[in-house]
This record gives C-alpha cells, sequence and structure tokens, in this order.
C-alpha cells in the first residue's frame, strides 16, 4: 500500500456515511425551506383573514407552517404570527408565542424583532415608558425591522406626552416607508402631533433654522393656523414656504390634500341665525358673544360671500317660538341659546328639526336631536384638565382648596371624579369663605398644621416646659388643587406660603386670572400654574391681531367678558366643520377658547394652554418643560413662591362674566 493512501474499504465506507449523510440532508430539506409560489399562497390566505378582522385565523396558518420547519425559519413564522395576535390585540397569546422561542437559535434580526413585540406589548398595556426602555436597548442597523421601531416610538412619545419627539420619530421613519399610502398615513400622524401643541410649544419646538425638516412642520402648522380662513392668502404664504424648505416631503402629498380640504370646508350656509338673551341680567354676557361672533364674520368675510346673519332676543319663555320664526326666515344653522335652562326648553320642546350649535351644555336625559351641538365654557371642563396635567406631571397625592358654594362643589367634584379615575388620590378638601380675607382657618386644617400644634401642646404637658417649636405640615401632598376668582387667590397664595406650603404647586382655572397682564396686582401670584385660553395668553399671532384691532374700534368693551367674547368668535369658527367626522383640519379647530375637538355625542371639548405667574406676569409653560425634562428647569418652577409681596393689598375682582356658571 502507498503510504497516506486510502484503503478501498475505508473509501467505501466514507462514500457510504457521505450518502447517508446527503440523504439524511434531503430529507430535512422540506424544514429547512418553503418555495416562492408556497409562500405567495400563504401570504394571500393570512392577508384575507388579516383584512377580514380574523388575526386569530391568520396566525393559525403561519402557525402550521412554522411547525414543518426548523430554525432559524421556524422563528420568522412564530414571530410573524405573534405580530399579528398583537395587532388583533390578543396580547397574552402573542406574548405567549415569543416566550416559547429559543433565544439561542434567533438570528441577529429575529432578536430585535422579539424586542420590538415586547414594546409593542408594553404599548398595548399602556406602559409607554416601559416600552421606549425596551426600545432604547434595542440596535436598529436592522433595515427590516427600522419601520417598526420608529413606529413603536413615535407612538410611545404621543402617548407620554412628547408630542414633538413623536414627530422627530416620524420624521426618521418617512425615509424607510416605500408607498405613497405609507408616507400619507404618517404625515398625517405628524401634524396631528405638532397642530395639538400650543404657540409657545410650537415656538420652543422649532430650534433649527431652514431647510430643517421639523422647523418645516412647525412653520406649516403656524401658517395654516393664521390663514385657516384665507385660501389665497395661505397659497402664498406656502409659496414663500417651499423656497426656505425645498423638498419637503409634506410637499408632495400633505399639502395638497391641506389645501384642497380648505376649499371644499369651511364654507357656511348662506343664513345664520343667533339666539341670545339681549335684555335682563345677562344682556352683557350676551352682546360680547354676539361682537364675538361677529368679530369672526367680517374678519373671514373680506372679499368673499359672506352669509347673512340675523339676530333673535330670546328668553326662556320665548325660546321656541324665535327658534322657529329663525328657521321660517331661512336660517340654515342655528346659534344658540346661552342660558341652561332655555337651552333645554328648546331641546325638550322636540321641535329642533335643523342644526344648532347650543352656547352651554346640558344634562342628557334622553335622545336628542340628531344635527344638536353643543358648546360651552363650563369650569368643570377645566378641572378635569387640570387632573390630566397634573397626572402627566408626575403627582398622584392632591389636596384641594375651594369655596363654599354649589358652584365650588360642582366644579371639585368634576375634578375628584378625574382624577380618582386616572389614578390619583384625593387625599383631602378645605372650603374657604369668598367674603372674607383671612383663610388661615381652612388652609391650616388642609396642611394638618392643627395635628401639628396639637402634639406640640401635648409635649409641653409631658414635659411641663416650652421647647422651640415651629408647626410642621403634612408630607404627602404633590399638589394643591385651586378654585379662586382673582382676589381671593390673591389673598390665598401669600396665606398659603405663610403657612409653610411654599414649594407645593398649585394648579388652579382659569378664573384666578383676570385675562390682563397686571405685574402690581398679581405679584403674589408667583408661581401659580394655571388653565385659560388663547386669546388670554397667546400674545402673538391671530388672537393678537384680532385683539390689536379690537382695542383701536372698541376700547369701550367690558373687559369682564373677554372670554365670552372669545365663545362667540369660536362659534361662528365651528359652524362649517359640525356634522363633519374630523372637525377643522383632520379632527382639531384651533380657536380662541382652544384646541376644539368633538365627542361622539357632539359636544365640543377646548384644549387649553398653561400659564404660570412670574414677576406677576403669565409666562407660557411648555408641555415636555414641565414635566421635567427640560433639563435648564428649576424643580420648583411651578410651585408657589414666596418671592412675591405678601403685604400687598389685594385689588378689585376683575373677573365676573367667564362665562361657565351661566
Amino acid at each position: 500500500m502507498i503510504p497516506g493512501s486510502i484503503s478501498p474499504n475505508k473509501l467505501l465506507l466514507s462514500l457510504l456515511s457521505l450518502l447517508s449523510l446527503l440523504s439524511l440532508l434531503g430529507g430535512c430539506a422540506t424544514g429547512m425551506r418553503v418555495s416562492p409560489e408556497e409562500e405567495a399562497r400563504l401570504d394571500r390566505e393570512v392577508s384575507n383573514l388579516e383584512n377580514a378582522g380574523d388575526y386569530r385565523g391568520a396566525a393559525a396558518i403561519y402557525l402550521q407552517q412554522a411547525d414543518t420547519l426548523k430554525p432559524p425559519l421556524e422563528n420568522d413564522y412564530r414571530l410573524d404570527a405573534a405580530s399579528l395576535l398583537l395587532r388583533g390585540n390578543f396580547v397574552e397569546d402573542a406574548r405567549a408565542i415569543v416566550s416559547g422561542l429559543d433565544s439561542n437559535s434567533l438570528t441577529r434580526s429575529q432578536s430585535q424583532r422579539v424586542g420590538l413585540l415586547r414594546a409593542g406589548f408594553a404599548l398595548a398595556e399602556n406602559q409607554p415608558e416601559k416600552a421606549l426602555e425596551i426600545l432604547y436597548k434595542l440596535d436598529e442597523t436592522e433595515p427590516e425591522n427600522a419601520v417598526q421601531y420608529h413606529q413603536l416610538r413615535a407612538e410611545a412619545f404621543a402617548m407620554t406626552g412628547k408630542p414633538v419627539d413623536s414627530a422627530r420619530e416620524r420624521i426618521w421613519l418617512e425615509s424607510f416607508l416605500d408607498t405613497d399610502i405609507a408616507r400619507r398615513e404618517n404625515q398625517l400622524a405628524t401634524w396631528k402631533q405638532l397642530s395639538g401643541l400650543s404657540e409657545s410649544e410650537l415656538q420652543q419646538a422649532q430650534v433649527a433654522p431652514p431647510p430643517d425638516t421639523l422647523s418645516g412642520w412647525v412653520e406649516l402648522v403656524q401658517l395654516t393656523r393664521l390663514y385657516i380662513h384665507q385660501p389665497d392668502v395661505l397659497r402664498d404664504a406656502i409659496s414663500q414656504w417651499r423656497s426656505r424648505y425645498p423638498g419637503h416631503p409634506a410637499d408632495a402629498i400633505f399639502i395638497p390634500e391641506m389645501y384642497e380640504l380648505m376649499l371644499t370646508t369651511g364654507r357656511h350656509p348662506g343664513q345664520l341665525a343667533l339666539l341670545l338673551p339681549l335684555k335682563g341680567g345677562l344682556a352683557g354676557a350676551a352682546s360680547a358673544i354676539r361682537d364675538g361672533f361677529l368679530a369672526a364674520y367680517y374678519e373671514q368675510s373680506a372679499g368673499t360671500a359672506a352669509p347673512e346673519v340675523r339676530i333673535y332676543d330670546v328668553n326662556e319663555g320665548n325660546v321656541v317660538e324665535q327658534y322657529q320664526r329663525a328657521v321660517s326666515d331661512g336660517a340654515g344653522f342655528v346659534v344658540g341659546p346661552l342660558r341652561k335652562s332655555t337651552v333645554n326648553t328648546l331641546v325638550g320642546s322636540g321641535m329642533v328639526n335643523g342644526p344648532v350649535l347650543t352656547l352651554n351644555q346640558i344634562v342628557e336625559t334622553g335622545q336628542l336631536p340628531g344635527e344638536l351641538y353643543q358648546f360651552g365654557l363650563a369650569p368643570e371642563g377645566e378641572a378635569r384638565e387640570i387632573a390630566r396635567r397634573a397626572l402627566a406631571d408626575g403627582h398622584r397625592n392632591a389636596l384641594a382648596i375651594i369655596p363654599e358654594g354649589t358652584w365650588g362643589d360642582r366644579v371639585y367634584t368634576a375634578f375628584s371624579e378625574e382624577w380618582i379615575k386616572t389614578g390619583g388620590v384625593a387625599l383631602e378638601v378645605q372650603r374657604y369663605v369668598s367674603t372674607e380675607t383671612d383663610h388661615a382657618g381652612p388652609i391650616r386644617a388642609a396642611l394638618n398644621l392643627d395635628d401639628s400644634e396639637a402634639r406640640y401642646q401635648a409635649l409641653v404637658g409631658q414635659l411641663g416646659q416650652r421647647p422651640e417649636f415651629e408647626p410642621r405640615r403634612r408630607q404627602d401632598v404633590d399638589f394643591i388643587f385651586l378654585l379662586a376668582k382673582p382676589r381671593q387667590a390673591r389673598l390665598l397664595i401669600p396665606q398659603l406660603i405663610f403657612h409653610h406650603a411654599a414649594g407645593i404647586p398649585v394648579y388652579a382655572t382659569s378664573h384666578v386670572y383676570t385675562g390682563y397682564p397686571d405685574a402690581d396686582l398679581d405679584i403674589d401670584l408667583n408661581g401659580l400654574m394655571f388653565c385659560d385660553m388663547p386669546w388670554n395668553l397667546d400674545r402673538k399671532g391671530r388672537w393678537q391681531a384680532l385683539q390689536d384691532a379690537l382695542s383701536n374700534h372698541r376700547p369701550d368693551r367690558d373687559a369682564r367678558y373677554e372670554r365670552l367674547f372669545a365663545l362667540g368668535m369660536d362659534a361662528y369658527d365651528a359652524i362649517p366643520y359640525l356634522g363633519q367626522t374630523d372637525i377643522g383640519l383632520f379632527g382639531t379647530i384651533d380657536g380662541a377658547t382652544g384646541r376644539l375637538t368633538m365627542d361622539p355625542q357632539q359636544r365640543l371639548h377646548r384644549q387649553l394652554e398653561w400659564a404660570v405667574f412670574r414677576n406677576g406676569i403669565p409666562a407660557p409653560v411648555g408641555a415636555e418643560a414641565d414635566m421635567g425634562e427640560d433639563p435648564g428647569m428649576e424643580p420648583d418652577e411651578t410651585a408657589i413662591t414666596g418671592d412675591g409681596a405678601p403685604d400687598a393689598p389685594a385689588g378689585p375682582d376683575s373677573s365676573a362674566g367667564s362665562g361657565g356658571s351661566i
């Protein structure tokens, strides 16, 4: 035998072994791959079931196929099945599939998919912070996972109240989308996130100069708000915008659709009727609403075919008659009445047979007319918004200080119901007498200072001497919900500071603010955070231009009714969009009273702006900044401070006529 050679017997054995191995591999081939034809057939079946809403059935097809395969291909089909189940909100079923995977058999891309699914589970269970934590740990370098990665981050940021971060993710997402349908949906979602920001928040978001994509979106929102009722002016403004943001993704898909929507909607009927109590105790409030309604009318009617507006003096006794007269005169839309009892009379008459926008909200007791819409400035809505804001700011334990009487109880009930519903704890509520100036009693009781004093007196009795003592307030308070008019707020805040409450955040409704900046009178309110309408807080843009014009033409108008003036403007602006699935531009109206949305019961709701008193002047508050995300922000910036003037005399209360208690 030649040295180093293989004997014939050994060679034969080697060949037999090789043939056996090949045979074995051939037998496993069906478990290692799926033919293109078979894969296409599976995808068609799954797509049909998915379109029919049968996510379990669609997932079952992938799971059956997975049973015939081996990793890593098996893992892909199981992950596809889990994704379908998650889409159908079968979270536990999807989680069981993911938990059953062998982590050692996962490819890099599959490991990323597992992380993305777990982030999706967290979002489905309303845990956006957990979802973000999972996503932060993922590497997004695999292109096939990039779309889902950015979508999940965008959704998580939106759920945590960070619309700007959500918009940034969607801008990143845009480059990975390969169809116009997907890009349209993504751009619409970007728009909805940014259009919900106040003017001050938009300015904070615009941090980079043109042609920055985010800044382009922000400026587009600002331009649309400014010229929403002037399509021709907006067209020229967008032409200039294009020169600053060439190639912006919104230009190809979103802007043409938006402009077409503006041209086909936003039209008023030929004749409008306004039902208001122009005589009696509500005459001042009614006049302010009428003036606001007409101000919006004249602003929008320049150079266009304007509708005819007829005004009818109504009360509870003649409202049905006047409504029928307005309809008989040709009204295509009726606005009013104002007083809650008068609204109830009209609705209860059964005579409403056309579109009506009431200026107050009623308690629904039965079937309402199909074209009845409700709008108002009810303080209960502000109280609920405070609850949502405080929760978003990370607070859990609330103390309330409210005035005695039905108004205070009604507003507090709305706050506490919303607060407890969202998981907050209502520690205690104390009531003060609005006609008094010394509120030490309810404040000491709210802060448990009386209990601290009692413990001290007991100690004195035991020791027989009087050691140094300073009352210690309760330590479980995260924030104070305050309901007060300006005069009382100017008394309450210094007294809270005196009684050791400095540093506790205080949230209040718009009633604490007159609507006009006055540093001398409001210096004691420093640190107090409150919500109010853009008409009072937005000192730029459309509202400021209108206010300047009004100051020139109506310097004698009653300042007590400014909020009702804004209500009249928004009532006029909202008319063309009522009855549509999406009011305004894609679901909202940026109104003088707030950002308006409509619920399924056809009630308009207001999202307000937030401000904090600094040096006696309301300063805008950014949504993300006040949740502790701005590293430059002092931790107690939204808490009451002792830097005011505690001994300053209280000024006159000019807050009457807010419209909430009509």
